[in-house]
């Protein structure tokens, strides 16, 4: 009976964590609230079918995003910290966990209700031949920087930016290549190239609701040198608002254009096997990794129509 209920809790808590997130759409105005329910359809629907097809892999992938993205929109204030907890207090716990976790499980006795998704990981990763703790580990720096430098107000330099880019590129493309039996070298290789090229391009196209969050993701050279008034961008609301924002679109069309040039190199190295990383005969996982490289290329063609 205990393992039913702690079941249908992690279920509960992973569909919270994803209808919350699809939630934050409703911020889009009109549009945002009815393309939510699209989306959540259409979600459901991947998610149903990852499940049936992939089983422990889709479900140690929903575990980690699902942990992951309620500790991120803590950080952002998207969400409160559970009662009795500060943020601070939060991502201390949060941090003591992590450090804790090894392949043999983890250490920390202060466990939350949320933190059964991190329990639930370790039973599903206990079998899996995999370093997946490391991972986890260096996804935490990466979230760690962006929430100091977030909560510092503080505008990073160019190479900052493209070390954090190019590490989350490889964290999650390179766990997603393990967790899916891909060739990890192969992988390597496009990153060791083109680190960072999928992070800045959700970054560019992400940018204006960020801005409003006060997550800068434009380098201090081209604040610099562009004469970008950030105050005032950080109040932009609509896209009027943003569109006389005339130094900062300069910088941002000739960011668009830096990034289209790089993505067609790597679409061209990618091919159909993403760069020799699968099988062709892995149709199914090809044609889900298509459709991620078509988002990301339906995401530079938005970001392309706001110049």
């Amino acid at each position: 009976m205990k393992n039913v209920q702690s079941c249908i809790l992690v279920w509960y808590l992973i569909f919270q964590t994803f209808i919350f997130s699809l939630w934050r759409r409703r911020r889009l105005g009109v549009t945002g609230i009815v393309t939510y329910f699209y989306w959540l359809f259409v979600y459901t629907i991947q998610i149903c079918i990852a499940l049936l097809l992939f089983r422990k892999k889709a479900k140690i992938t929903l575990l980690i995003y699902a942990w992951m993205r309620r500790i991120d929109d803590v950080m952002d204030n998207d969400m409160d910290p559970p009662v009795g907890f500060t943020v601070a207090t939060y991502l201390k716990q949060k941090e003591e966990i992590i450090e804790s976790f090894t392949e043999n499980g983890v250490s920390h006795h202060l466990l939350i209700q949320e933190d059964i998704l991190f329990i639930k990981l370790l039973s599903e990763l206990k079998n899996f031949k995999s370093d997946f703790y490391l991972h986890i580990r260096e996804l935490w720096k990466i979230m760690l920087w962006d929430y100091n430098r977030q909560k510092e107000q503080r505008i990073v330099p160019q190479h900052e930016l493209t070390t954090y880019a190019a590490l989350q590129d490889k964290v999650i493309l390179e766990a997603m290549t393990k967790l899916f039996d891909g060739n990890v070298e192969c992988i390597k290789k496009v990153l060791n190239i083109h680190g960072g090229i999928f992070s800045k391009i959700d970054w560019l196209h992400d940018m204006p609701n960020d801005l409003q969050k006060g997550i800068v993701n434009i380098p201090k050279e081209a604040v610099e040198n562009y004469n970008i008034d950030l105050v005032m961008l950080k109040k932009s609301r609509t896209r009027k608002e943003f569109d006389i924002q005339h130094n900062f679109k300069r910088w941002y069309g000739n960011e668009v254009i830096e990034l289209s040039k790089q993505w067609n190199m790597v679409r061209n190295e990618l091919g159909y096997t993403f760069g020799g990383t699968f099988s062709p005969k892995r149709k199914f996982i090809l044609s889900l990794i298509m459709l991620m490289i078509k988002g990301f290329e339906k995401d530079l063609l938005l970001s392309r129509s706001a110049i």
